[in-house]
């Protein structure tokens, strides 16, 4: 009896870590090759947007399923890109990793902070790979 009840404890604990360790999120740091990878991903829409070579500087969160980025673009001068009067300048954007590799979702350029929670409704992405709930 002893064995047996040791044994559900042992299975719930290891369940509830295994459920919170699948929703845990981290920041992807610069440099990491999926960073990279992601930012690849996204260059073309914008830079095909301003028509300028750009570079991403913002914050990376991950769960590993679901990415999502907060930042701006910079150009080749490195000033803030602006997207849309009056001077926005913030950029969002959302991955998600599928047996086919990382896919970019969705981009939103020069939108209000907040924007981007319309996004968990849209396709499901939890609130805190989005940052509102950390």
């Amino acid at each position: 009896m002893r064995s047996k009840t040791l044994a559900v404890l042992l299975f719930a604990v290891i369940g509830c870590q295994a459920i919170s360790m699948a929703h845990d999120v981290q920041e992807l740091m610069i440099g990491s090759p999926v960073r990279q990878k992601l930012f690849n991903l996204l260059r073309p829409t914008v830079e095909s947007r301003v028509d300028l070579k750009v570079t991403f500087y913002g914050t990376m969160l991950t769960d590993g399923e679901w990415t999502f980025f907060n930042g701006v673009a910079k150009g080749p001068d490195g000033r803030n890109v602006i997207f849309a009067a009056p001077d926005h300048e913030n950029l969002f954007a959302l991955w998600r990793l599928t047996d086919g590799g990382w896919k970019l979702v969705d981009v939103a350029m020069g939108r209000s902070e907040g924007f981007f929670g319309a996004w968990r409704g849209r396709y499901g992405v939890p609130t805190r790979v989005l940052g509102l709930d950390l």
